[in-house]
């Protein structure tokens, strides 16, 4: 490789990695706090419930910061015959930082909640 593009590949990784680093958002990111739930089965490990619970929170953040929703409904003869909801989401999480976790025991299951704090960039896709 020669030196120049040694230069520019060092250049273009540092641009990359320093667009993953936790900080304040930008005009276009949404800094939202979400949480997110796993049910507590028997003999669950706790690290296996919060992957899960934090899973959920991530999902329900992509949810909360551009979300679209679609509704169909078929119907013959003046009556409802099918009828559909569509969520969809587009974006990512650029960060996330767990500032919360507990067992909620007074549920039926019991619950294990965390709370994020996340940073999301929407995606716009184009209304055609």
């Amino acid at each position: 490789m020669n030196r120049i593009t040694k230069i520019f590949v060092m250049v273009t990784l540092s641009v990359l990695l320093s667009n993953f680093t936790y900080g304040e958002p930008s005009s276009s990111e949404k800094s939202i706090e979400v949480i997110g739930y796993a049910e507590l089965e028997e003999g669950g490990k706790v690290a296996e419930l919060q992957r899960q619970a934090i899973k959920d929170a991530l999902k329900n953040a992509l949810l909360l910061t551009n979300c679209t929703v679609e509704y169909k409904a078929v119907s013959e003869d003046l009556k409802l015959k099918s009828s559909s909801i569509t969520f969809k989401s587009s974006g990512f999480v650029k960060s996330s930082k767990v500032t919360f976790s507990e067992f909620v025991t007074k549920t039926d299951p019991k619950l294990y909640k965390v709370v994020l704090q996340v940073i999301v960039v929407p995606v716009l896709k184009p209304v055609l």
